[in-house]
């Protein structure tokens, strides 16, 4: 009796090689982009902690020159804060790349899963016909010998 062989059985395992890869590159980009929202998020806190302390220094009277300090100093952390929020838009873009592009690898595993199903299915389905058709030929040989005796 043959052996089962999947046709597309190397397909399929790059396929699940290329998977497990892009799971891989997917858990990546995801801590990459909890990294960036905790800096940016850090930068928030930062920034409200600088606003209030301005705002307490205002209240005491604050000098020509201190104001300065505090303007250009918001102002790079503005300037910061939407640089880090452009960093975590990107690595949002990148996540939902890499999502989209797995999500499309486990459909097409899933294609050559049925595939190789269908194709083990109807193996089976042949290799019983060989066996039915083995068992008449010895029963039709058994018959014809008896018949001679």
């Amino acid at each position: 009796m043959r052996k089962f062989v999947f046709r597309l059985e190397m397909l399929l395992r790059v396929k699940l090689s290329t998977e497990k890869e892009q799971k891989a590159k997917l858990f990546e980009i995801q801590e990459l982009l909890r990294s960036l929202e905790a800096e940016l998020s850090a930068l928030y806190q930062r920034q409200a902690a600088q606003t209030q302390m301005f705002r307490e220094e205002s209240a005491k009277g604050i000098s020509g020159e201190r104001m300065l300090v505090y303007g250009r100093y918001f102002e790079h952390l503005r300037d910061t804060i939407a640089e880090q929020i452009r960093r975590v838009e990107a690595a949002k873009v990148e996540k939902g790349k890499r999502q989209a592009a797995l999500l499309r690898t486990m459909q097409e595993i899933k294609a050559l899963r049925k595939l190789r199903t269908a194709q083990y299915e109807e193996y089976l389905a042949e290799v019983a016909r060989e066996e039915e058709k083995a068992i008449g030929d010895i029963i039709s040989f058994n018959v014809t010998m008896s018949g001679r005796g």
